[in-house]
C-alpha cells in the first residue's frame, strides 16, 4: 500500500511545483533515460498512480550515476578527466565544482556509508532559506 493511501500526490502538493521538479530531473542523463526505458511522460503525470511509475533512486543507484544525475546543461561543460584526477581530495574537487556554481557535499552516513552529493549554490541558498523559514515558523515567542 502507498504511504499517500490513495490520496491523489497531485491535490497533496502543488501540481505546479512537482512538474518543475520532473522537468529539471528530465535535464540529467539519469533521469531522461530511465523516463525512456519506462516509457513515462512527465507531462503527463496528474494522479498518484502516474507519479508511482517512477522507479525510486536508491542509494546505491544515485551513486553509480552521481555525475549523471546534474543537468546537462552543466554535466557538459565539466572536464571529467580532471575531475578523474582529482580523485578523493574533496577540497579541491568541491573548489573546481564551484567554478560552476556546485557544491560538494557529504552526508554524515547515518545510515551507513557517507554519500557524496553534488548541489547547485541554488540549492544551499534554497535550503537554508527554509531551515530559517521553518525556524521563524515554530519559534515563535
Amino acid at each position: 500500500m502507498s504511504y499517500w493511501n490513495g490520496v491523489n500526490i497531485m491535490q497533496f502538493f502543488n501540481q505546479s511545483k512537482i512538474q518543475k521538479v520532473l522537468e529539471c530531473a528530465a535535464n540529467t542523463t539519469y533521469y531522461s533515460n530511465l523516463f525512456s526505458k519506462h516509457n513515462i511522460d512527465i507531462k503527463n503525470i496528474s494522479s498518484l498512480d502516474e507519479f508511482q511509475k517512477i522507479p525510486i533512486t536508491t542509494k546505491d543507484i544515485y551513486k553509480e550515476n552521481l555525475w549523471n544525475c546534474i543537468s546537462s546543461d552543466i554535466s557538459q561543460k565539466l572536464n571529467y578527466k580532471k575531475i578523474e584526477s582529482i580523485g578523493n581530495n574533496y577540497i579541491a574537487l568541491d573548489n573546481y565544482l564551484a567554478k560552476f556554481n556546485l557544491k560538494l557535499t557529504l552526508t554524515s552516513g547515518s545510515t551507513g556509508i557517507p554519500l557524496n552529493v553534488i548541489h547547485s549554490k541554488f540549492d544551499e541558498h534554497r535550503n537554508y532559506f527554509s531551515l530559517n523559514l521553518n525556524r521563524l515558523r515554530y519559534n515563535k515567542f
